[in-house]
């Protein structure tokens, strides 16, 4: 099922259409709004983190073109050979590397040597989820 964006006004709800033709709304959010103030910082973090990353890694071609490069080399490998999405499983195993990185520094109290602390990894594995419903979506499996 897809989704198109009827308007996009900053001060008011965002009308979305569904491929089936049901119309719904976004609110637009505000300090005050229903939701806690932190969480929309963290999305509004998340919009910029995934803009700047995708200018280094898309470089104006596909903004996904990253994890398809990747799933070529990882397609080599036997079980990618059957006709499975490489892509999809690259962006899992980033993330899981993010996860990975953030248990790791929960549970053993150590301080990170690159600046990227325990929010850092958990709003990247935020991005990698929803880049993987992206390539979930781009490959008509949605």
């Amino acid at each position: 099922m897809t989704e198109s964006k009827e308007n996009d006004t900053a001060a008011g709800p965002t009308a979305w259409r569904r491929s089936d033709g049901i119309a719904y709304q976004i609110p637009a959010y505000t300090a005050e709004g229903p939701g806690h103030p932190y969480f929309y910082e963290l999305l509004d973090r998340i919009r910029a983190l995934h803009d700047a990353k995708n200018t280094d890694y898309a470089k104006g071609g596909k903004p996904t073109g990253n994890f398809d490069r990747v799933g070529a080399i990882v397609s080599r490998y036997p079980f990618f050979q059957s006709g499975r999405r490489p892509e999809l499983a690259v962006a899992m195993i980033y993330m899981l590397k993010q996860l990975d990185a953030a248990l790791w520094l929960l549970s053993t109290d150590e301080k990170s040597v690159t600046g990227e602390g325990f929010e850092s990894r958990m709003i990247d594995v935020a991005v990698y989820a929803l880049i993987e419903c992206v390539l979930f979506k781009e490959g008509g499996d949605a």
